[in-house]
């Protein structure tokens, strides 16, 4: 139940594949983030009390932000304590909040910021920091919590995450402006394809890139972020399926940044290129 639980977490606020194929660019899955052994932890088990005050080592404590605050319960008695943990987090904050409600292992609570701003969250993909280090983990943490105040997102709550379901990590509630197409809302993100990235061409863009911990990773503030990398057999034949995809991208209100040609080694297809662009 806890494992299902934590899924529907991390998978809430993923974008599903469009029939072209394109990824979820700003989600890294459940999959991904237990790709470490389930031994590192940042701690050796401790009584609750031994633990720093910021630190979540339940999953109903867990939250996502929207337009309301919410996570997952088993039972009643862990929606009151989820409920009262938040309620209290975000009204220190002085964020208003409404009655909170429990159904289907769903809680929620309704809020208010009192200035048209909205509460977003950020869950931290773990490969961002060295495991097993909570210096580091809180390190980058304070890293991001710097970028969202530059930014002009304010920081409403921060959190370590170290549940048995997923290597520990991070979670940070903060405000932005809201925008109905939630891709354009300046937000912390995620973009980790898998291929090396240029992160001058989203520099250039005007995206905040917080940090790059790996050649293919970056965190950064902004609107959504996107890339695909395109292979074929001949510099023609992937000329044409560029076209196609530059097409697609646009027609669909992408916004093309830059493209960036890269030999494969391959023994049929040679010829790649990445394509860099905003959702």
């Amino acid at each position: 139940m806890k494992t299902a639980v934590l899924l529907l977490i991390l998978t809430g606020a993923a974008r599903a594949q469009s029939p072209e194929g394109l990824p979820a660019f700003e989600y890294t899955g459940f999959a991904a983030l237990r790709a470490l052994p389930p031994s590192v932890a940042l701690t050796p088990p401790a009584a609750p009390s031994a633990r720093a005050a910021d630190v979540i080592t339940e999953d109903r404590f867990v939250a996502q932000a929207g337009t309301i605050l919410y996570g997952y319960a088993s039972d009643d008695a862990a929606f009151h304590e989820a409920a009262a943990y938040w309620t209290a987090a975000l009204e220190s904050a002085g964020v208003q909040t409404g009655a909170p409600s429990f159904s289907g292992g769903m809680w929620e609570i309704p809020y208010e910021t009192g200035d048209g701003s909205v509460l977003r969250s950020f869950l931290a993909d773990a490969r961002q920091f060295a495991p097993k280090d909570e210096a580091a983990l809180r390190a980058d943490m304070a890293l991001a919590q710097a970028a969202l105040t530059r930014d002009g997102l304010t920081p409403v709550a921060a959190r370590v995450v170290d549940v048995s379901e997923l290597l520990p990590t991070y979670l940070l509630i903060y405000k932005t402006k809201p925008d109905a197409n939630p891709d354009h809302e300046s937000r912390l993100r995620v973009l980790a394809p898998g291929d090396d990235l240029d992160f001058g061409v989203f520099r250039a863009a005007g995206l905040d890139v917080v940090e790059t911990p790996k050649t293919w990773m970056m965190v950064y503030v902004g609107p959504a972020a996107g890339y695909v990398s395109l292979a074929a057999k001949t510099p023609q034949d992937l000329a044409k399926i560029l076209q196609a995809r530059e097409d697609y991208l646009t027609q669909n209100g992408r916004k093309i940044l830059a493209t960036r040609d890269f030999p494969i080694d391959d023994p049929d297809y040679k010829f790649g290129v990445g394509v860099y662009f905003l959702q």
